[in-house]
């Protein structure tokens, strides 16, 4: 009788052990989501296996798998074999199911992918706000970045920054004093001939570079990712040195000849004496100079050559006939020659450093019905596209401007895949074209 009496109580233990699991279970299934955001669904188990081993063990004649024996510090716990020797009731059994359903849901809620939608709805700002906060959110106000990164913390979704990767240097800077001077069209469709076949994109920037600008030529550097410059103007070499300190740098056409830096160019003082000695031949000494601005290396060389020739033949030109014009521009060329051309005695023959303004010789010669070549004659420089096309053609110095434009970047080429090489200052030839402004044909 006391035997029955025992078993009834172990069985109406048994009866509430299976009914407080219920309940347990029931729990879990409601709050499963949240237990997933702390990553405790093995301590629930632990738990449940706790319960169930303390009111299992040495009834019905099951195995006793002691507490001290499970691996609880393992969150992958097989249950079916800590429980095997309970699964022949028919309640465990169930309990038993029940269970691996909560755990396959767990599993699925897991395995769901929290999108940037998920984050941004979360969070109350848009999805591109998001975006900048994980890939650029340095631009990202910090109260919003912490709001964002809240959300995140709330949906489980594990925030792991990247190193960006560093593109690679990819671009080549061609700085220009102006465009209006058509003699640069063929400086930069050369240095882009040999930009393009290297692989490297080139980038025109016009800047007059100068102690105002240097600083925001040398961010442009910085920012724009830039693997080389070339410089068609003549900067003071404090500058050379803050731009070389940013990246390899070749100087095109202008050079500063106080700098180490490396250039390539023509001999300009060789140029005009051959353009000077011409005209003399052909019985002209009224020579007038048409020059640039002396801020540019070339204006000071070419007249330099221009002196060099009439003093070597004692030959007076008055110093108005040297004029110096402050840009290569149409309309200022044809207001001074036509100044020249108004006065007694003018010039016969004019020497200008560029086919601009041998044009406008030719048009101001027209205004005061002097020929060309009989009256006056005139020699340019560049040989660019239209001294060929006015009537008469224009006798000039041709300038290789495609093929320094062209070494130039051969050259940078060269020192961004080799930092130790510096090369040595290329000088390339000129040649005088003769055509109808000095000969008739």
């Amino acid at each position: 009788m006391l035997s029955s009496y025992f078993l009834c109580i172990l069985y109406i233990s048994l009866i509430i052990s299976i009914g407080f699991c219920h309940y347990l279970l029931s729990i879990y299934n409601k709050f499963s989501i949240f237990l997933k955001y702390f990553h405790i669904s093995f301590i629930s188990f632990s738990l449940k296996i706790k319960i169930l081993s303390f009111f299992f063990t040495k009834t019905l004649n099951y195995t006793t798998i002691s507490i001290s024996q499970i691996p609880w510090h393992s969150s992958n716990i097989c249950a079916a074999t800590v429980l095997e020797p309970l699964s022949t009731d028919i309640n465990t059994a169930v309990c038993l199911h029940r269970y691996h359903n909560v755990r396959k849901e767990f599993a699925n809620a897991m395995k769901k992918k929290i999108t940037i939608a998920d984050i941004s709805q979360k969070a109350g700002v848009s999805a591109a706000t998001v975006s900048r906060v994980i890939n650029h959110r340095s631009i990202v106000k910090p109260e919003t970045v912490l709001q964002v990164e809240d959300a995140m913390s709330a949906l489980g979704y594990v925030f792991e920054p990247t190193v960006p990767e560093v593109p690679s240097k990819k671009n080549i800077v061609l700085n220009l004093p102006e465009i209006n001077n058509v003699f640069y069209r063929e400086v930069i469709r050369g240095a882009n001939t040999s930009a393009q076949a290297h692989g490297y994109d080139l980038l025109i920037n016009i800047t007059p570079i100068n102690r105002n600008t240097i600083g925001g030529f040398c961010r442009l550097l910085h920012t724009s990712n830039v693997a080389g410059v070339i410089l068609a103007s003549c900067i003071h070499e404090d500058f050379l040195e803050q731009i070389q300190a940013i990246a390899p740098l070749i100087q095109c056409c202008e050079y500063n000849e106080r700098s180490d830096c490396p250039y390539v160019t023509i001999d300009d003082v060789a140029a005009a004496e051959m353009a000077t000695e011409y005209l003399l031949s052909c019985g002209r000494n009224k020579i007038s100079l048409i020059n640039g601005p002396y801020s540019f290396n070339y204006a000071r060389k070419r007249q330099e050559g221009f002196l060099n020739v009439l003093q070597s033949r004692d030959i007076f030109v008055p110093q108005s006939w040297i004029v110096s014009l402050p840009a290569i521009n149409f309309e200022m060329a044809y207001s001074a020659v036509c100044r020249l051309l108004n006065a007694d005695p003018h010039p016969n023959a004019f020497f200008v450093i560029s086919d601009v303004f041998a044009a406008t010789v030719i048009r101001a010669a027209k205004k005061y019905n002097l020929k060309i070549p009989r009256d006056i004659m005139v020699v340019g420089f560049d040989n660019i596209d239209f001294s060929m096309l006015t009537t008469p053609s224009i006798t000039t110095v041709s300038q290789p401007s495609f093929q320094e434009g062209y070494s130039s970047c051969e050259l940078l080429v060269e020192m961004i895949q080799n930092p130790e090489r510096i090369p040595k200052p290329l000088i390339l030839n000129t040649e005088l074209v003769i055509r109808e402004s000095t000969a008739s044909q």
